[in-house]
């Protein structure tokens, strides 16, 4: 993605012991945010260059950089939400992103009376393989490939969830089947495009 290439092999120590795996709270991101941060500090000493604070459009890229690792590598088709949530996520405040403009807005903390409580359920998180994640990622991308014929601003899956919900129950919804064929959807409306890639 960079074009950095290490001069010399060397191994890098990442601890997760507060982030139990598999049970969804971006344990993979935080994994490869770790990893992508000892990699930036490493080329900013390694090169001799000051080190200094990651930009905004630096931190963009290394989630890109993240989630193409989790895609690519992994196997896994997920977005970019829990990369961003790694690098912007501060304690105390809620985290406004638009993961179809990949923008990020300042956080907003929240009053010091107000707790958010999240429920560890032991229920194993899988989005890699034949999982329940990809299945629905996999219908939504042939979704927006369907919607497209009568929606044509319709150019990807991020863009399906910027749709006015009038024009997709007046539009698209009447358009969509309840099931298809993979064979009988790609002879119809070809290859779907998943931007995750």
């Amino acid at each position: 993605e960079t074009g950095w290439r290490p001069s010399k092999s060397f191994a890098i120590d990442v601890t997760l012991a507060t982030v139990p795996p598999a049970q969804g709270v971006s344990s993979s991101a935080s994994l490869e945010i770790a990893t992508l941060k000892a990699l930036e500090d490493y080329t900013l000493q390694g090169l001799g260059l000051p080190s200094s604070p990651s930009s905004s459009a630096g931190n963009l890229l290394m989630a890109k950089v993240a989630q193409r690792a989790e895609n690519e590598v992994v196997g896994a088709p997920c977005g970019i939400m829990d990369q961003i949530a790694c690098l912007h996520g501060r304690r105390g405040a809620l985290l406004p992103i638009d993961c179809g403009r990949l923008q990020v807005l300042e956080p907003i903390q929240l009053p010091h009376d107000v707790v958010v409580v999240g429920w560890l359920s032991q229920v194993q998180h899988q989005i890699s393989g034949l999982s329940p994640y990809l299945r629905a990622r996999t219908a939504t991308a042939m979704a927006a490939k369907i919607a497209q014929r009568v929606v044509p601003a319709i150019q990807s899956i991020r863009s399906i969830g910027s749709i006015d919900p009038f024009v997709f129950r007046k539009l698209i919804e009447p358009v969509l089947p309840l099931s298809i064929r993979g064979d009988d959807f790609r002879s119809e409306y070809g290859e779907v495009e998943d931007e995750h890639r």
